[in-house]
């Protein structure tokens, strides 16, 4: 007998769920929680609902770009020789400095970087993206350490 009622209760779980699931995917919700006695069931759009940070200002979502979609625009703006140039971030994740662990930096202080040229990795929801120069000049400053987090436009480098 006990079996039974467990085996009804699944089914009846089952039922809501399908029945949940359709009304979010049908609708403009995101998100839809159901509570009845010792049943709670929650349904998001966007994957695992996840616990609320406390005391944290949301973090704005970028999706990472391949390596080809890294915009150059930086590159084709005419700036005065004298101003101090800078590359950034195209993406929000963790920089690496080289191709792997071990092997020496992609770039130091007082190379000379043409556009292009790859100068950092930056690791982006599991996905590795190269970062590109968007500028030519020398390194005078690189302003990130290896597996330090970076923001979507933070300046990585200075340029002279």
């Amino acid at each position: 007998m006990k079996d039974k009622l467990n085996r009804d209760k699944f089914i009846f779980n089952q039922k809501a769920i399908k029945y949940l699931a359709d009304v979010v995917s049908e609708s403009n919700l995101t998100e839809i929680e159901y509570k009845c006695a010792d049943i709670s069931i929650k349904i998001s759009k966007n994957g695992p609902a996840a616990a609320p940070m406390q005391n944290y200002a949301p973090m704005p979502m970028q999706m990472p770009l391949q390596p080809s979609e890294i915009p150059l625009k930086q590159a084709l703006e005419a700036k005065p020789a004298s101003e101090k140039r800078s590359v950034t971030a195209p993406v929000v994740g963790k920089i690496y400095v080289a191709e792997k662990p071990g092997l020496p930096a992609l770039i130091k202080v007082g190379d000379k970087v043409e556009v292009g040229q790859k100068i950092f990795i930056i690791e982006a929801m599991k996905v590795m993206n190269n970062v590109k120069s968007t500028e030519s000049g020398t390194i005078s400053k690189i302003l990130v350490q290896d597996g330090q987090a970076v923001e979507f436009g933070q300046k990585l480098v200075e340029l002279e």
